[in-house]
């Protein structure tokens, strides 16, 4: 094989450049067609009458609705009243009151003290027992 045989084997044919433009013209035109039933269909708004009438049809559904919703808040205002008076028996009970800072803040900082005090005893007794190895360890090694 020659090296222009080999060339015009990769080479794309020559096409009708007219013939070309046709084929996409009606490509684009199929699909502009196809195009108006790709889109969803709209939703229908439903009229000021449409409204009324669903109005007056779930108009029992709206008695029960709005005596549900009644009931939920009496039970919530009952359970935010017990929280209160919980909450007032405990600040009445403790001996230290700080102002601003809510229980769990109270309980919180108390938590952490007790804490540190602990960590603080075992460090204490961690550096004692080190002492007392390191004494033991100058004996045996001293003698």
């Amino acid at each position: 094989m020659s090296l222009k045989a080999k060339i015009s084997t990769f080479s794309k044919p020559k096409e009708n450049e007219e013939e070309v433009m046709k084929q996409q013209r009606k490509k684009a035109s199929f699909n502009s067609k196809c195009a108006k039933f790709e889109k969803e269909p709209l939703e229908k708004k439903d009229s000021v009458a449409k409204q009324k009438v669903k109005m007056f049809e779930d108009f029992e559904g709206m008695a029960v609705r709005e005596n549900e919703a009644k009931i939920r808040k009496e039970e919530f205002q009952k359970k935010k009243e017990k929280f209160k008076d919980d909450t007032k028996d405990e600040e009445d009970t403790s001996d230290v009151e700080l102002t601003g800072i809510g229980e769990v803040k109270k309980k919180k900082s108390l938590f952490e003290q007790q804490e540190s005090v602990e960590d603080d005893m075992k460090e204490e007794l961690e550096k004692q027992k080190r002492r007392e190895e390191f004494i033991e360890k100058q004996t045996l090694f001293g003698q």
